[in-house]
Protein backbone atom coordinates (compact mmCIF):
# COMPACT_ATOMS: atom_id res chain seq x y z
CA UNK A 1 0.00 0.00 0.00
CA UNK A 2 2.84 2.48 0.65
CA UNK A 3 4.50 1.98 -2.54
CA UNK A 4 1.46 2.92 -4.12
CA UNK A 5 0.76 5.97 -2.32
CA UNK A 6 4.61 7.10 -3.36
CA UNK A 7 4.12 6.33 -6.54
CA UNK A 8 0.69 8.20 -6.89
CA UNK A 9 2.69 11.08 -4.84
CA UNK A 10 5.95 11.37 -7.50
CA UNK A 11 3.24 11.54 -10.32
CA UNK A 12 1.29 14.41 -9.14
CA UNK A 13 4.69 15.57 -8.30
CA UNK A 14 6.25 15.30 -11.67
CA UNK A 15 3.23 16.79 -13.01
CA UNK A 16 3.12 19.87 -11.47
CA UNK A 17 6.74 20.48 -12.27
CA UNK A 18 6.14 20.85 -15.58
CA UNK A 19 6.58 23.63 -17.49
CA UNK A 20 3.12 24.36 -19.74
CA UNK A 21 3.13 26.37 -23.21
CA UNK A 22 0.98 29.26 -22.81
CA UNK A 23 -0.95 30.25 -25.78
CA UNK A 24 -1.66 33.90 -24.37
CA UNK A 25 2.40 34.41 -23.94
CA UNK A 26 3.13 35.42 -27.50
CA UNK A 27 6.85 35.97 -28.94
CA UNK A 28 5.13 39.34 -31.73
CA UNK A 29 8.07 40.09 -33.39
CA UNK A 30 12.09 39.74 -32.43
CA UNK A 31 14.09 42.96 -32.81
CA UNK A 32 18.01 44.62 -32.51
CA UNK A 33 18.92 46.56 -30.14
CA UNK A 34 20.02 50.52 -31.03
CA UNK A 35 22.84 52.19 -29.78
CA UNK A 36 21.44 55.43 -27.47
CA UNK A 37 25.29 56.93 -26.87
CA UNK A 38 27.12 54.36 -24.99
CA UNK A 39 24.35 51.75 -23.83
CA UNK A 40 22.15 49.42 -26.24
CA UNK A 41 18.53 50.03 -25.91
CA UNK A 42 15.53 47.97 -27.08
CA UNK A 43 12.36 49.53 -28.19
CA UNK A 44 9.52 47.49 -28.75
CA UNK A 45 7.87 49.76 -31.54
CA UNK A 46 11.23 48.74 -33.67
CA UNK A 47 10.59 46.94 -36.67
CA UNK A 48 11.64 43.50 -37.41
CA UNK A 49 14.11 42.66 -40.14
CA UNK A 50 14.11 39.81 -42.33
CA UNK A 51 17.06 38.88 -40.66
CA UNK A 52 20.11 40.00 -39.12
CA UNK A 53 23.61 39.95 -40.31
CA UNK A 54 26.24 38.84 -37.33
CA UNK A 55 30.04 38.53 -37.12
CA UNK A 56 30.83 36.08 -34.96
CA UNK A 57 34.23 38.39 -34.17
CA UNK A 58 32.31 41.28 -32.64
CA UNK A 59 28.73 39.89 -32.03
CA UNK A 60 26.80 37.86 -30.47
CA UNK A 61 23.52 37.77 -31.36
CA UNK A 62 22.10 39.94 -29.01
CA UNK A 63 18.38 40.35 -30.13
CA UNK A 64 14.74 41.22 -28.10
CA UNK A 65 11.82 39.31 -28.40
CA UNK A 66 8.62 41.33 -28.02
CA UNK A 67 6.48 39.04 -26.09
CA UNK A 68 2.64 40.24 -25.14
CA UNK A 69 0.78 38.82 -22.55
CA UNK A 70 -2.60 37.81 -23.10
CA UNK A 71 -3.47 36.45 -19.67
CA UNK A 72 -6.39 37.35 -18.12
CA UNK A 73 -5.77 39.35 -14.48
CA UNK A 74 -7.03 37.36 -11.99
CA UNK A 75 -7.42 39.55 -8.99
CA UNK A 76 -10.78 40.85 -10.58
CA UNK A 77 -12.39 37.24 -9.85
CA UNK A 78 -11.00 37.36 -6.21
CA UNK A 79 -11.46 40.68 -4.65
CA UNK A 80 -10.48 38.98 -1.55
CA UNK A 81 -6.77 38.69 -2.16
CA UNK A 82 -6.18 41.50 -4.62
CA UNK A 83 -3.12 39.94 -5.99
CA UNK A 84 -2.54 39.74 -10.23
CA UNK A 85 -0.15 36.54 -10.28
CA UNK A 86 -0.55 36.80 -14.23
CA UNK A 87 2.54 38.78 -14.60
CA UNK A 88 5.27 36.70 -16.56
CA UNK A 89 8.96 36.68 -15.11
CA UNK A 90 11.70 35.59 -18.46
CA UNK A 91 14.09 33.14 -16.77
CA UNK A 92 15.67 30.68 -19.76
CA UNK A 93 15.92 30.91 -23.97
CA UNK A 94 15.45 27.50 -25.43
CA UNK A 95 16.99 27.73 -29.10
CA UNK A 96 17.56 25.23 -32.02
CA UNK A 97 19.41 25.84 -34.86
CA UNK A 98 19.42 25.15 -38.36
CA UNK A 99 22.64 25.81 -40.21
CA UNK A 100 20.90 26.34 -43.83
CA UNK A 101 22.69 24.59 -46.63
CA UNK A 102 24.09 21.99 -44.01
CA UNK A 103 27.51 21.33 -42.94
CA UNK A 104 27.36 21.78 -39.78
CA UNK A 105 24.96 21.36 -36.19
CA UNK A 106 24.57 23.35 -33.52
CA UNK A 107 23.54 21.56 -30.04
CA UNK A 108 20.19 23.43 -28.50
CA UNK A 109 21.07 25.71 -25.91
CA UNK A 110 19.11 27.02 -22.93
CA UNK A 111 20.19 30.81 -22.34
CA UNK A 112 19.49 32.74 -19.61
CA UNK A 113 18.00 36.00 -20.35
CA UNK A 114 17.42 39.34 -19.15
CA UNK A 115 14.35 41.86 -19.58
CA UNK A 116 11.22 42.89 -17.89
CA UNK A 117 8.73 41.33 -16.05
CA UNK A 118 5.47 40.89 -18.80
CA UNK A 119 2.15 42.29 -17.21
CA UNK A 120 -1.13 41.05 -17.73
CA UNK A 121 -2.50 42.76 -20.75
CA UNK A 122 0.83 44.60 -21.79
CA UNK A 123 3.88 43.87 -23.34
CA UNK A 124 7.70 43.70 -22.72
CA UNK A 125 11.25 43.31 -24.36
CA UNK A 126 13.19 40.15 -23.30
CA UNK A 127 17.22 40.18 -24.29
CA UNK A 128 19.10 37.43 -24.60
CA UNK A 129 22.79 36.39 -27.15
CA UNK A 130 21.24 33.92 -29.50
CA UNK A 131 24.04 33.33 -31.26
CA UNK A 132 27.52 33.50 -29.39
CA UNK A 133 30.68 33.71 -31.01
CA UNK A 134 32.22 30.11 -30.26
CA UNK A 135 29.01 28.64 -31.20
CA UNK A 136 29.02 29.53 -34.87
CA UNK A 137 32.89 30.15 -34.97
CA UNK A 138 33.71 27.86 -37.85
CA UNK A 139 30.40 28.50 -39.77
CA UNK A 140 31.73 30.05 -43.53
CA UNK A 141 30.44 33.62 -44.25
CA UNK A 142 27.32 33.70 -45.66
CA UNK A 143 25.35 30.94 -44.20
CA UNK A 144 22.22 31.51 -43.07
CA UNK A 145 21.38 30.35 -39.68
CA UNK A 146 17.57 29.53 -38.22
CA UNK A 147 16.67 29.56 -35.01
CA UNK A 148 13.56 28.41 -33.60
CA UNK A 149 13.01 29.70 -29.62
CA UNK A 150 10.98 29.98 -26.90
CA UNK A 151 11.08 31.33 -23.83
CA UNK A 152 10.42 29.88 -20.38
CA UNK A 153 9.66 31.41 -17.22
CA UNK A 154 7.22 31.77 -14.20
CA UNK A 155 4.44 33.28 -13.41
CA UNK A 156 4.08 35.10 -9.86
CA UNK A 157 2.15 31.99 -8.75
CA UNK A 158 5.12 30.11 -9.31
CA UNK A 159 3.97 28.12 -12.50
CA UNK A 160 6.10 27.16 -14.93
CA UNK A 161 4.99 28.63 -18.49
CA UNK A 162 6.52 29.22 -21.84
CA UNK A 163 5.90 31.43 -25.20
CA UNK A 164 5.09 29.88 -28.44
CA UNK A 165 8.08 28.60 -30.47
CA UNK A 166 9.03 31.94 -32.88
CA UNK A 167 11.96 31.20 -35.85
CA UNK A 168 14.37 33.96 -36.48
CA UNK A 169 17.46 34.11 -39.23
CA UNK A 170 20.52 35.05 -38.79
CA UNK A 171 23.40 35.67 -41.79
CA UNK A 172 26.57 34.80 -40.99
CA UNK A 173 29.09 37.63 -42.06
CA UNK A 174 33.04 37.75 -40.94
CA UNK A 175 34.24 40.86 -43.41
CA UNK A 176 30.44 42.39 -42.83
CA UNK A 177 30.80 45.78 -40.49
CA UNK A 178 27.26 45.29 -37.96
CA UNK A 179 25.16 46.85 -35.83
CA UNK A 180 27.58 47.00 -32.72
CA UNK A 181 24.70 46.07 -30.23
CA UNK A 182 23.98 42.92 -31.71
Amino acid sequence: MKTRNLTLALALLSVACMTTSRTDLVITKVIEAAANGSACTFETSTNELTYSTLNPTTNFGLVGAVVENHISDPSAMNPILRTNSAYFQPETLVADYEVIGGGATIARQAIPVSGVVVPAGGEGTIGGPMLPGALVAAIPSGTFIRVSFHIEGRLYDGSRVKTNVRDYMFRICTTCTTNTCL
